[in-house]
């Protein structure tokens, strides 16, 4: 019976259907019955051309037989001449032509006058916008041309040319001036492209990333920086998924599983990474954050940072403005290098001095006096270090595998602060494994190799003079110095009624806490502790992730909080955020100012040169913004004077960025007035 019933469903089928491969071809994907499996088919629905799928599915049809060769076969109605005769007397008469039957219409004098002048058909609006909608459509939807445009775009996106177009806009950012950050995100970005590509089969919704669907990361690309995530793993594909828009853009900086999380499923992922890359992600090699960035800090652990400051027992280093390059020594000779590729292998690909000016001038054109000034440098290196032993060579950079980072600090190649002189900083050595991964820093190492150098008497170049870290002179103010007491005071206030325990989180939580019952009071709301710790979570925490609008909403029983609620978190929210933890960021540029105006030992030469120069370049910023009319710059302008002024503005100007310091094994800067002056220059500066 079930064998009949079989027999009974086959025949239906082919009835209905036709015959497999003959009538139909069956996509061996989906499934699906079609006619022809096209390209679009494939590319749009399984990302995969028709080569990945022949190679898929080697003995896969792609047309099915009857719809194959129908002219050469004979089955095309128009071979046959009964066909063509019909369509011919069916046009005759007409103001038609027949193309390449040679039959010619006859038109009279009426159908000549119709198309002389204003009766011109194609001179109608409405003739014309149809003319244009259909063009508009042809060229929207034809993909060979979507495809020429495509890559000729590309083509010129990659050229010299349109990348110093955009440097000289000020809408791209050279790398030579790139900061550590902004390098991250940016081998972030490329990774994650690759990883989208190569693994798309294995991330959910995939094919749902558009306009509307962003690739989001789990962990953030901000996290990731701070905590010295190896890229390779923000950017590994068990960290995508694909969001709305709008949840992408609210989440922010703030990640939705935890570093844990993340390194359990990439064991057991399509592409299990390197397992030193596993190991010494978040290590010891921490970035440089602002005091009140690191929300664990505990009002404590400040008063214990104040106290080593004003003593000067603060071991504290210079922050240098200059341009980074890493180098080691392979083969007998020196080697430098500028990016991961450069790092891997033993520095198998690192650029030599002579190879130097090649590499930069195709980085993006870059100008001429900074390849000269990157040149010179490598030259300076290469001479001072071919004075030390081949054995004490090896010793330190182990034939390319340890790298020394070093900035150049030049008034050619100045970025803000002038330094008046030319200095090469050896900040410390790291070592890297095959793949170019960060295996250890060396402790002092900068020092050690400056020594080296000066117990041979080759620290002095023919430009440059060779130094490691520049450490830097704290005074030691009285314990009951005026500037102490002040500094303490000001954070009393800020402290309030909190235990010195208390951390910066908690401090933001308090104050939002304040804000939310002032508010809900206002509308004769009582708030329950599950939906205030929901709106702290999103607001204080940024977590936005746990605590969505949508579920937030739903335990809002109050229309007009409810109302406010949606409101607020859409357009003031973060504005609040940044009002909350102002008052600890003017307290550490206070603290700031007075530490770095009462300390000494930095590299700038000259006090007042360095004190006019700023000067000049704010008072110039301020006179083009003034006379700007752009009601944000004035804004910008106005909000960065006032922060400039709160900290002693002219009359706290010193030529250095600021001081790097380590507490509790994490590394902090104090950078002063420095920022303030970076967004008051930036705000001119990309508008150029």
């Amino acid at each position: 019976m079930d064998e009949l019933q079989s027999k009974i469903n086959e025949f239906i089928e082919e009835w209905w259907f036709g015959k497999e491969n003959y009538d139909y071809v069956i996509c061996k994907e989906c499934h699906q019955k079609m006619k022809q499996i096209q390209y679009r088919h494939l590319l749009y629905k399984h990302n995969m051309s028709v080569e990945i799928y022949l190679k898929k599915y080697p003995n896969s049809m792609l047309i099915a037989e009857r719809f194959k060769n129908t002219k050469e076969s004979g089955k095309n109605p128009m071979d046959i001449l009964e066909n063509r005769e019909k369509i011919k007397k069916s046009l005759r008469g007409r103001n038609v032509g027949f193309g390449s039957t040679g039959h010619k219409c006859k038109h009279d004098n009426s159908s000549k006058e119709l198309i002389k002048g204003n009766n011109n058909p194609s001179k109608r609006t409405e003739v014309k916008n149809k003319i244009r909608e259909s063009l508009k459509e042809y060229y929207s939807n034809n993909l060979s041309i979507k495809n020429k445009k495509s890559e000729t775009f590309k083509k010129f996106r990659n050229s010299n040319e349109f990348k110093q177009l955009m440097y000289n806009n000020g809408y791209w950012t050279h790398p030579l001036y790139k900061n550590e950050k902004q390098l991250y995100v940016e081998i972030v970005r490329n990774l994650s492209n690759e990883e989208y590509q190569k693994y798309f089969e294995y991330i959910d919704d995939a094919k749902l990333r558009s306009r509307n669907n962003h690739l989001d990361h789990k962990i953030s690309i901000e996290y990731g920086y701070i905590n010295n995530i190896s890229p390779e793993i923000i950017s590994h594909y068990k960290n995508f998924r694909i969001v709305n828009h709008s949840i992408n853009e609210s989440k922010g900086r703030k990640s939705i599983i935890s570093l844990e999380e993340l390194l359990e499923e990439i064991k057991y992922s399509h592409h299990i990474l390197n397992e030193k890359t596993l190991l010494t992600c978040g290590g010891a090699y921490g970035h440089l954050l602002h005091p009140q960035e690191n929300l664990e800090l505990t009002f404590g652990d400040i008063k214990q940072m104040i106290n080593s400051l004003f003593s000067g027992k603060m071991e504290s280093y210079e922050k240098i403005d200059g341009q980074q390059i890493s180098i080691s020594w392979k083969n007998g000779k020196l080697i430098g290098a500028r990016n991961k590729s450069h790092l891997k292998s033993g520095g198998q690909n690192a650029f030599t001095v002579q190879q130097a000016p090649s590499f930069f001038n195709t980085s993006g054109n870059v100008p001429p006096h900074i390849v000269k000034s990157f040149e010179t440098a490598m030259m300076d290196l290469q001479s001072a270090l071919s004075k030390i032993s081949p054995e004490e060579l090896q010793k330190i950079f182990q034939e390319g595998k340890r790298f020394m980072n070093t900035e150049i600090v030049s008034p050619e190649t100045q970025n803000v602060i002038p330094y008046f002189k030319n200095y090469l900083i050896f900040h410390g050595l790291i070592e890297y494994d095959e793949n170019g991964n960060v295996i250890k820093s060396i402790e002092n190492s900068g020092q050690q190799l400056e020594n080296i150098l000066k117990s041979i008497g080759v620290t002095n170049q023919s430009k440059f003079q060779i130094k490691g870290p520049n450490k830097i002179v704290l005074k030691n103010f009285n314990e009951l110095s005026e500037e102490k007491i002040k500094i303490l005071a000001e954070l009393k206030n800020i402290q309030g009624n909190l235990p010195d325990d208390a951390t910066i989180g908690r401090y933001k939580d308090v104050n939002w806490t304040v804000f939310i019952n002032d508010i809900s009071k206002s509308f004769s709301y009582q708030i329950d502790n599950s939906l205030l710790s929901m709106l702290l979570g999103r607001w204080s925490r940024h977590e936005k992730a746990e605590n969505s609008s949508i579920k937030i909403l739903s335990k809002i029983n109050n229309t007009q909080f409810k109302y406010w609620f949606s409101t607020f978190d859409k357009t003031e929210s973060d504005k609040k955020d940044r009002e909350i933890i102002k008052p600890l960021e003017l307290f550490f540029l206070h603290l700031g100012a007075e530490i770095l105006y009462n300390a000494t030992g930095f590299l700038t030469a000259s006090l007042d040169n360095s004190i006019s120069h700023f000067s000049n370049k704010i008072r110039t910023s301020v006179e083009q913004i003034t006379k700007s009319s752009n009601v944000n710059d004035l804004k910008k302008l106005k909000n960065e004077m006032e922060r400039f002024e709160s900290i002693g503005g002219y009359s706290k100007l010193i030529g250095s960025e600021g001081i790097v310091f380590s507490m509790k094994g994490q590394l902090y800067k104090l950078t002063r007035v420095f920022a303030q002056l970076n967004q008051l220059l930036g705000i001119i500066k990309f508008k150029k």
